[in-house]
């Protein structure tokens, strides 16, 4: 109610061109990119993880070679039977893994493990620049929206693409997941907003 400055979250080098907080409220990741002067291109590139609460730097990814004009993180759950005590009871437990997904404009996307910091996998199917990108709330699917106002939906767990949507005819500026998943929506400078079905998308 008093508009009044929490916190500063400070480390990235240049310009901070997206940012994305995580489904828990645990943590913010934002990507950035350091210019000469204004009006070239980035010359480095950067991905940090920070501690909401604290303002501390969770993992920072260093200097990375591509630009990642977009960036959006969640966690993925996976039950698992395991076995417990003399009588090897089986129960059923939850592993959950937290990741970041960032868009570049390599035309590529790119999956991070926020535990880890390392890479773990690519994701090829766009022809222009990722502009946009949304996870699912499962975290097992993703949407990603390129400068062509193509947008694409991923399986996260495979790396592999689902379906294509093609009815935008520019740059997609945003994506987002209804809340049940069934559904998404994308806008693009086109002026056109559309809802997708997902649940029967193949």
């Amino acid at each position: 109610n008093t508009g009044k400055e929490l916190r500063r979250f400070n480390g990235n080098a240049g310009a901070v061109v997206d940012l994305s907080i995580s489904p828990d409220g645990g943590s913010l990741i934002a990507s950035s990119g350091e210019v000469d002067y204004l009006g070239t291109p980035f010359q480095s590139y950067g991905l940090i993880l920070w501690d909401m609460e604290t303002g501390e730097i969770i993992y920072d990814f260093g200097n990375l070679d591509r630009d990642n004009p977009t960036v959006s993180i969640s966690s993925a759950c996976t039950h698992v039977l395991s076995e417990r005590g003399d009588d090897q009871t089986q129960t059923k437990e939850e592993l959950c893994t937290s990741y970041a997904l960032i868009g570049s404009t390599d035309h590529n996307l790119y999956q991070w493990d926020l535990q880890t910091g390392e890479l773990i996998k690519t994701l090829e199917g766009h022809s222009d620049l990722v502009t946009s990108l949304a996870i699912s709330p499962d975290g097992r699917k993703a949407l990603s929206g390129d400068g062509n106002g193509e947008v694409i939906l991923w399986n996260l767990d495979s790396g592999e693409i689902i379906a294509r949507f093609n009815a935008h005819s520019s740059w997609v500026t945003d994506i987002a997941f209804n809340l049940d998943g069934r559904s998404a929506f994308s806008l693009a400078l086109d002026d056109r907003i559309i809802q997708w079905d997902l649940h029967n998308a193949a």
